[in-house]
């Protein structure tokens, strides 16, 4: 002690400024640490737009996302490209998963990972729940009614073995009529012609009411393109559904409690 407070004070300067010294007045930088953003809740369309998560390291660092299933840890859904050292882009995720296929709703972890230059990481991770909002569809044709469909059976008229028989006597009536017995008093000559009259009539009545049931080619025709229109409108709204439903909107919330 005596040594030291003779030194002269520059002396004393130098034994200040040694290695102990150095070290207090430059400490350790602080750990890395990364935080990240998620909207609290949002709309997307997919496959056009992408969940944003925001990045921001405390250090310059390689940043890296990854998604997983709550209750799946170990199968990692979707992961990011890395992300070089000050990188300003935002990191998306597009809903799907490695293979494209649109993420099924329910509870998932994001997960962004700072990789530091001397092998340190942080990671902080943040749950969102995906649910899958109501489709734009439309209402498919139901397929053709009965009701809707021409007979492809009728009934159409038909010459019957007694009504050819009816018909002919018809035909000779005239003949009988002109008979001579028949000509004997004004009696005979009325109940002939009532006779002939009646057998006349009967005779058209038969021919013209006797049907039976026949295939109509025509309307079974317009029944087949019937059904091609119906079959024809029913894919193409089946197909337009089904692309209306790919593209349903999906609605992303960030649980309370996360980042």
């Amino acid at each position: 002690m005596r040594l030291r407070a003779g030194l002269p004070a520059v002396a004393l300067a130098v034994l200040a400024c040694g290695p102990h010294a150095a070290r207090a007045q430059n400490p350790p930088p602080p750990p890395l640490s990364v935080r990240i953003g998620v909207a609290a809740d949002t709309i997307l369309l997919p496959p056009d737009e992408s969940l944003a998560i925001g990045a921001r390291p405390s250090l310059p660092a390689r940043v890296v996302a990854t998604v997983t299933r709550m209750g799946a840890p170990a199968a990692v859904v979707w992961r990011s490209d890395t992300l070089a050292p000050g990188a300003a882009d935002r990191i998306g995720w597009n809903l799907c998963d490695t293979d494209g296929a649109a993420a099924p709703p329910g509870r998932y972890s994001l997960a962004v990972t700072a990789l530091g230059p001397a092998g340190d990481t942080a990671r902080e991770v943040v749950v969102v729940l995906l649910t899958r909002l109501p489709a734009d569809t439309l209402p498919v044709p139901l397929p053709v009614s009965a009701s809707e469909l021409e007979p492809e059976t009728v009934l159409v008229g038909q010459a019957t073995p007694w009504a050819i028989f009816i018909g002919a006597g018809a035909v000779l009536v005239p003949q009988i009529v002109g008979r001579p017995e028949l000509r004997q008093s004004s009696a005979g000559r009325a109940g002939s012609w009532i006779v002939a009259g009646g057998v006349t009539v009967a005779g058209f009545v038969a021919f013209f009411t006797g049907r039976h049931p026949e295939f109509s080619a025509e309307n079974a025709r317009l029944n087949a393109e019937l059904r091609a229109q119906r079959a024809e409108r029913v894919a193409e709204i089946s197909a337009a559904n089904a692309r209306a439903r790919v593209r349903a909107p999906y609605r992303v919330v960030r649980e309370e409690g996360t980042p």
